[in-house]
């Protein structure tokens, strides 16, 4: 959902289901979400974000938001951080696929893939081609392999007046031909002449003299090749193909472009694609089905519209939610057309690395690739404070109080750490060992941190090399002195 303004008009759209327009990523698996963390960097649940306060949530917001914020255009309602995860099938043929998929030679192609989650590790910024992994991630997420929104309303608003222009309404239907991972049959229906990755009809209902028009457009496998697809327009009483419109024309008088549709709905080809870095962002991911106040009613008895409001309507009245994204760039390749530069806010896990600010203190110079344990906090904090432990008092971390201001220390040789999920999230506890270099969990996974930062590669002692061998000796007997 959302609005767009071009000039004195605004263009409102909203859609009764939750478009998840952002693929999803974890550090360990791409279908977790670790809640806990965002918990402790989000706003307090039930804050508004607005002119008087945005400064000090400024850098947890896109600038184009941001921009409305400033004018009281609209205000932010925050909401606990959520996990929203596909269909248990899209994530078991990621799985299946994981470390199988490589792009074609010039990258406008996907080979060795079935269905699921195209690229299943962790954006690398080394990785000249991640600009285009994340697109291809984008482009296949999880939106059901048939899909239909029965009505979609568009209302073209006058900006400055406030007033209603007009509106429209269209229906949406949506079926993938390949890399279907849940409605039968899987992974692909073989009756498909064209090798079309899916197709999309769209029709126009209560549209004024747009009512009657219809379009069937098919996108391609091959992102090189352009979508194919027909048009029937009612005032003409013929169906022109669709190589008679242009994808960057705009629609309905608005800023929106047909390919904006589905995060972006052109072909990949036409952009060139980088991966600009990792960031935490508020954005609007939220459960449609627990709005309270949901707004118009469809006329299907399940279906409901958001509500919106803020400026001349246009701000869906939804919460908001602080996540972790990946911060996708394409470049447009063909300088005639409209949208020279996008940026797409991809969500991620949550994984930083351990800062300390302490002014006058710590030097702004010092950096550690010392490991630290949890249990190490509280020694550190006595330690810079100067204070002495009570009497029979256990302590079982290391201070590293010395390394802060630049001094070496005493480092330690591994850490140990357990995790208990617990609660509605059912998982196994973990429990690892690692050193510099080496990481054991205890159930004899074994992965080499230096290369294999994303654990894609488990070594067990049947394989070992002379190097993990000699690492699995020295950690794996800590772990019966950890009982």
């Amino acid at each position: 959902m959302g609005s767009l303004i071009r000039k004195n008009t605004a263009l409102l759209f909203s859609l009764t289901i939750t478009l998840n327009l952002i693929a999803p990523y974890t550090f360990s698996d791409p279908f977790e979400t670790n809640l806990e963390q965002l918990n402790e960097l989000s706003p307090q649940p039930g804050a508004d974000i607005n002119s008087k306060n945005f400064k000090y949530f400024k850098n947890l917001i896109d600038p184009d938001i941001a921009k409305f914020i400033l004018k009281d255009h609209f205000s932010m309602q925050i909401g606990a951080p959520i996990s929203i995860k596909p269909h248990p099938a899209f994530i078991f043929a990621t799985r299946q696929g994981r470390s199988k998929v490589t792009l074609s030679d010039k990258k406008t192609e996907l080979l060795n893939f079935s269905s699921g989650l195209p690229f299943y590790e962790r954006p690398n910024p080394s990785d000249p081609d991640a600009g285009i992994k994340l697109a291809f991630n984008m482009r296949y997420a999880y939106l059901g392999d048939n899909g239909y929104i029965p009505e979609m309303k568009w209302r073209l608003m006058d900006w400055t007046k406030e007033t209603l222009d007009f509106d429209m309404e269209f229906s949406m239907k949506l079926m993938r031909f390949l890399f279907r991972s849940v409605r039968t049959p899987v992974p692909e229906i073989k009756q498909n002449r064209t090798d079309a990755y899916g197709a999309a009809f769209l029709t126009a209902l209560d549209a004024g003299s747009y009512s009657g028009l219809q379009a069937l457009i098919y996108a391609n496998r091959n992102e090189a090749k352009p979508l194919n697809g027909w048009v029937y327009v009612p005032q003409l009483e013929r169906t022109q193909t669709l190589a008679s419109f242009r994808n960057d024309d705009s629609m309905f008088g608005s800023d929106i472009l047909p390919t904006d549709f589905l995060s972006f709905s052109g072909s990949l080809a036409e952009l060139k694609w980088n991966y600009l870095g990792t960031t935490y962002l508020i954005l609007p991911l939220y459960e449609h089905d627990a709005l309270e106040n949901p707004g118009q009613k469809s006329s299907d008895p399940n279906y409901y519209h958001v509500k919106f409001g803020g400026k001349a309507s246009c701000f869906p009245e939804v919460q908001w939610q602080i996540r972790e994204v990946h911060i996708l760039e394409g470049i447009q390749k063909n300088s005639t057309k409209r949208a020279q530069r996008r940026i797409f806010y991809l969500d991620a896990q949550t994984h930083v690395p351990m800062i300390c600010n302490w002014k006058n203190n710590i030097p702004e110079s010092i950096v550690s690739s010392d490991l630290v344990d949890t249990t190490d906090f509280l020694p550190t904090i006595f330690d810079a404070a100067g204070i002495e432990y009570p009497e029979n008092y256990l302590v079982d971390g290391k201070s590293f109080y010395p390394q802060l201001i630049g001094e070496k220390g005493n480092p330690r040789d591994w850490i140990f750490f357990h995790f208990d999920a617990g609660g509605r999230n059912k998982r196994p506890i973990q429990r690892f060992l690692r050193n510099h270099s080496w990481k054991l969990y205890e159930d004899g996974r074994m992965f080499d941190m230096k290369n294999d930062l994303y654990e894609t590669k488990a070594i067990f002692p049947e394989n070992d090399s002379e190097e993990s061998k000699d690492n699995r000796s020295k950690l794996e007997p800590l772990f019966q002195n950890l009982k």
